[in-house]
Formats: C-alpha cells, sequence, structure tokens
C-alpha cells in the first residue's frame, strides 16, 4: 500500500503458526467501521502455511503489509511492526484473535475525548476454538491518570496489563520495545509506558476477543520456564512500588495474586514438586501475612488463600481449586 504519513492506527499482528486463525483475524480488522488504518502482518518464521496465507490477504487488500522474518518470538515480531509503522497510534493484536467491528472506532474515539490523551482502553472477553463470542458497547467513558488505571489492573477491576484491548500514541514507541526472548513480554513492557503517560481514557466496552488454547501459557504445565514469571512480578512490583507509591497496597495485592497462583499450579503438578520455589512464596505469604491480612486492599478471595496457606498447603490447595482461582500475568 502507499504509506500516508497521515494514517490514524497502524494495526500489528505478528503470527507465528495460526494458519487456522490468521484470515479470520485480518477479516475482523479489515471489516472494522473504521477504515483509517493499515495493517502490519509480521510472520515470525512460521512452519506451516501462515506465511502464504499473509500473502494472500496482502494482494487481496492494500492495506496490509506482510514482514517475513525468521523467527524470534512475539516482542521480537512486534518490534519488527513497530518499526515498519507510520500510524499516528498503534494497536496490537494476536494473530489466533478477533476484535468487533467497531473495535478501532470507540479506542480511536477514546483517545481522542481530550488532548494529550496517549492511552485508550476497553475489555476483552475470552471464548473458545468451538464458540462465538459476545461482546458489550460502551456504557461510560472516563479519563484516568496511570495511578487509578494501575490501580484498577492490580485489583482485577476490568483492566488488565496486556498489550491487547489498547491503543497508543506511536509517540510512546520511540523510547519502548517489547523484550526479545522473555515470556510475559506485557507485564514487562505495559506498567513501564504507563508510567510515562499523563491520561489514559477507557470504557466498559468488551470488543477484543481472546481465543484460549490448552497451549497457551496460562494452562502451561508447570516448570521452569512458567515459574518465571515469579521473578517478573519481583521486578515489575519493585518498579510500581517507586513509581506509584500512593497504591503499595494495590500493587501488593497483584504480587500476592501471582505468587499464591503459581503455588497452586505447583501443587497441582505434585505436592513436593519444585521445592525451592515452594519455599519462596511460602516465606513471601508467611513473613507478609500480617500485613496483608489487615490490608483493606487485599481481596477477601486472596486473604482465604493466606489463611488457608497459613494452616498447611493441602487446604490451601483443596480452597484454591474448588474456587478456581486465576490470574493473567
Amino acid at each position: 500500500m502507499d504509506k500516508n504519513i497521515f494514517l490514524k492506527i497502524s494495526v500489528i499482528i505478528p503470527a507465528y503458526n495460526v494458519e487456522k486463525y490468521i484470515e479470520k483475524c485480518v477479516n475482523s480488522i479489515l471489516e472494522q467501521s473504521f477504515s483509517d488504518f493499515e495493517i502490519l502482518l509480521v510472520d515470525d518464521g512460521s512452519k506451516d502455511n501462515t506465511p502464504k496465507i499473509c500473502d494472500e490477504l496482502a494482494n487481496k487488500d492494500s492495506r496490509i503489509t506482510v514482514i517475513h522474518k525468521e523467527n524470534g518470538g512475539l516482542s521480537d515480531a512486534r518490534n519488527a511492526g513497530i518499526r515498519k509503522s507510520v500510524g499516528k497510534y498503534l494497536a496490537f493484536v494476536d494473530g489466533d484473535d478477533i476484535v468487533d467491528k467497531d473495535y478501532l472506532q470507540e479506542l480511536y474515539r477514546l483517545i481522542t475525548l481530550e488532548d494529550n490523551i496517549s492511552v485508550s482502553i476497553v475489555g476483552g472477553v475470552a471464548f473458545g476454538e468451538n464458540s462465538k463470542p459476545k461482546g458489550s458497547k460502551a456504557t461510560f467513558s472516563k479519563v484516568a491518570t496511570s495511578e487509578e488505571i494501575v490501580r484498577k489492573i492490580c485489583l482485577c477491576d476490568d483492566i488488565d496489563h496486556t498489550a491487547w484491548g489498547k491503543l497508543f500514541s506511536a509517540e510512546l514507541w520511540k523510547d519502548f520495545k517489547y523484550p526479545v526472548g522473555k515470556l510475559y513480554e506485557d507485564y514487562l513492557t505495559t506498567y513501564r509506558v504507563l508510567s510515562k503517560v499523563d491520561k489514559i481514557a477507557y470504557s466498559d466496552a468488551k470488543m477484543y476477543f481472546y481465543i484460549q488454547h490448552n497451549e497457551s501459557i496460562m494452562h502451561m504445565k508447570c516448570s521452569e520456564k512458567t515459574l518465571a514469571v515469579l521473578d517478573v512480578a519481583d521486578q515489575e512490583t519493585e518498579f510500581m512500588l517507586k513509581t506509584w507509591p500512593n497504591i503499595s497496597d494495590e500493587i501488593m495485592n497483584l504480587k500476592v495474586r501471582v505468587y499464591l497462583k503459581n503455588l497452586q499450579q505447583i501443587l497441582n503438578s505434585g505436592m513436593d514438586d519444585f521445592p525451592d520455589y515452594q519455599i519462596r512464596i511460602i516465606k513471601f505469604i508467611k513473613t507478609n501475612s500480617g500485613y496483608l491480612l489487615k490490608s483493606k486492599k487485599i481481596r477477601k478471595a486472596e486473604k482465604v488463600k493466606i489463611l488457608s496457606l497459613l494452616i498447611n498447603k493441602r487446604l490451601f490447595l483443596k480452597l484454591y481449586n474448588k474456587f478456581d482461582g486465576s490470574v493473567s500475568v
């Protein structure tokens, strides 16, 4: 397509071995009610028919640019798309997900509500491979500070730290890029980006539809690789506490959820598995239990889990599995 420096939105879609999903994903963007966009379709060294499908889609629609590259992971693919983008704003969509036809329109409406808004946010809905997602339109819109948004993320208040569901000013990405070779890239990036933002607009619309695979990180069998999220949680909560000290209790709520979720996964794998990680998690909870149980910002569900863990880990696991606690990381 002819590159137009006045394009409003660049939609970056990393694609790796998603031959079953990529056409539906791209079509959901092409069918948007908002029309002023380009698609950067980044084939990250796929081994299936994804590269061919990407090229076929680009041949049919001039708004699509395909970038073929060696496999470097999700972060590397996103970075490649960012470098090639020309839009005033950037949106990230995963290659196996789809969006509502008014997704870009709602994000653009929000980010232009006032001057100097750098990020806009809408919600998402999970769906299975054989189900149809059902979203919802906005009933309210609000402009907030980064501290208010981070507080909502930490308290699971309808906003997450994912790259999807958001529209970013392209100017922000002059100082940032996604960490290549790391899992939990959104966790490692979103808070850093938000720390540079004065105003963020959001609504309660749910317009991003993310597919849940059994093989996704969220459902991966517990391993040293997946448990790396504990180090990420330590690193990012330390940064967050320095950046937003007024919401320290809320930030600790996030860390507690990550720690308890991973202990649940370890114990489901085997009561004696990963002993060093078990010791680390249990020590953190016991050392901070007095503060955590007294805090009004720690959710009741987390307090019940903490109390059960102080009794014994079998009771903790039984309660956790019963109530099926979950956390996005």
